[in-house]
């Protein structure tokens, strides 16, 4: 087997503080964001791709190693090694040992389409949360259950897909509809939903069944989906009708939703938990609200009748906080924010 090197364009990624400027310049080849002070990242070594941890100083506290890598979460984070996930400590150290199937981590996230990580139902991540993480054991038709931090079943694995536990409860799929379980691993809110997100703020996003017609702001002919967006309590209780094309979960107070505009097509704005357009929906995209701000894609007429769709951050009234001159950007953790760019990097091909 022969390697053949080229130069294509592609993303890279770095950091920025709250201000904009670059603190961690954009050389990375894949980012997520910063948690307990450190940040998951993957670098080319020539061959593959391998995964390490930063610190804020943009150097590697655990050098690049594994195939695959997530943010740290309860002093814990998730790594593949030889395909199989296990959890290390902030010093490198494996804690629990590869034995559950890979999982999304850092090189997957910004490979998604926007907003996909929160909406869709196969995207997962193996993260400590009150005490827990979901694993998935069997393979590609494998179940989920609930770990605790000495890499025991505390609930046995019998999920389709499953989420962490926020707020006490975590969304899991059981068949093709989703519900939200206890610590007990018992049903609280029974499966019933398309998809289902994390509680936060005592609040979370599910899309429910049911047909709603609009006239597609592209074709200009009549279109439906086969569910929409709102908002429920921890009783399953609806707060918020579901009229969203999509949704994200409360942060800060704010929650970004997605609509169909007749003009400019889908469109994120942002509501409060009474249901109120605080920040009117005039995004391509957008993220939740951490530390202040939210990364928005921002939808300019810079090159005639195709927007130009960059990313920058807004504060709480939808003002522009960091001019949209990126690729793509992340939340705000630990005071700093990944964001990429388009540049020429050396990329390679076995044959």
């Amino acid at each position: 087997m022969s390697y053949a090197s080229s130069l294509k364009p592609r993303y890279t990624y770095g950091y920025i503080d709250k201000t904009g400027k670059i603190v961690i310049k954009p050389e990375l080849e894949a980012a997520f964001c910063f948690s307990n002070g450190l940040a998951p990242v993957g670098v080319y070594n020539g061959k593959e791709m391998q995964y390490g941890y930063l610190d804020k100083s943009g150097n590697f506290v655990i050098q690049p190693q594994f195939e695959d890598a997530q943010k740290f979460s309860e002093n814990l984070a998730a790594v593949d090694i030889g395909n199989k996930c296990g959890f290390i400590d902030n010093k490198g150290k494996l804690v629990i040992v590869p034995k559950y199937d890979a999982q999304y981590g850092v090189k997957s996230y910004f490979r998604l389409p926007d907003n996909e990580a929160d909406e869709n139902p196969a995207i997962h991540f193996s993260i400590f949360s009150e005490g827990l993480a979901p694993v998935a054991v069997g393979g590609p038709s494998g179940l989920f259950g609930y770990i605790d931090k000495t890499g025991n079943f505390v609930i046995q694995p019998k999920f389709v897909a499953a989420h962490s536990f926020s707020q006490n409860l975590a969304a899991v799929r059981i068949g093709k509809k989703w519900g939200y379980i206890n610590k007990l691993g018992n049903l609280v809110i029974s499966p019933q939903f398309q998809a289902a997100g994390d509680f936060s703020e005592n609040l979370a996003p599910v899309r429910i069944p049911g047909d709603v017609h609009f006239i597609h702001p592209f074709t200009h002919t009549e279109a439906y989906t086969d569910g929409s967006w709102g908002f429920i309590d921890q009783a399953g209780k609806v707060i918020i009708a579901p009229e969203f094309d999509g949704a994200n979960a409360f942060s800060e107070g704010l929650a970004c939703v997605r609509i169909v505009d007749p003009k400019e097509g889908y469109v994120v704005g942002y509501i409060n938990c009474k249901r109120e357009m605080v920040i009117p929906p005039r995004f391509g995209s957008g993220r939740s609200f951490s530390s202040g701000l939210a990364a928005v894609r921002v939808l300019t007429k810079e090159w005639g009748i195709i927007p130009n769709q960059k990313w920058g951050y807004i504060d709480q009234t939808g003002q522009i906080k960091i001019k949209p001159t990126f690729e793509t950007a992340g939340d705000f953790s630990d005071g700093l924010a990944v964001f990429g760019v388009f540049s020429m990097k050396l990329t390679g091909t076995t044959h």
